[in-house]
């Protein structure tokens, strides 16, 4: 990540594949966590897979405190309004 005049690298884990309800509708999404030592901090991006990986998705835990969340509500990638399935999905096995 560029931050003022330096590079910052960060490490995140791969969480597996998960289907969400947003807006647009249901998106197949990869799950991804930032991964901190040290520290009871937690961050989850979701990234739509038929969306050429747009982050449609964050929550970020401070501890017990706080949860800070944002989600997409509408967006276009390459000219193409984001949508997804309206009928809820199957579950996986």
């Amino acid at each position: 990540v560029a931050e003022k005049n330096r590079i910052r690298e960060f490490s995140f884990s791969y969480g597996g594949q998960e289907s969400i309800a947003l807006k647009p509708g249901y998106l197949d999404t990869s799950r991804v966590e930032r991964v901190r030592k040290n520290s009871t901090k937690k961050t989850v991006v979701w990234l739509a897979k038929d969306w050429d990986f747009a982050i449609v998705k964050i929550q970020h835990l401070e501890g017990d405190k706080e949860c800070y969340q944002m989600e997409l509500s509408s967006g276009s990638v390459n000219g193409r309004i984001i949508t997804g399935s309206k009928s809820v999905p199957k579950p996986t096995k």
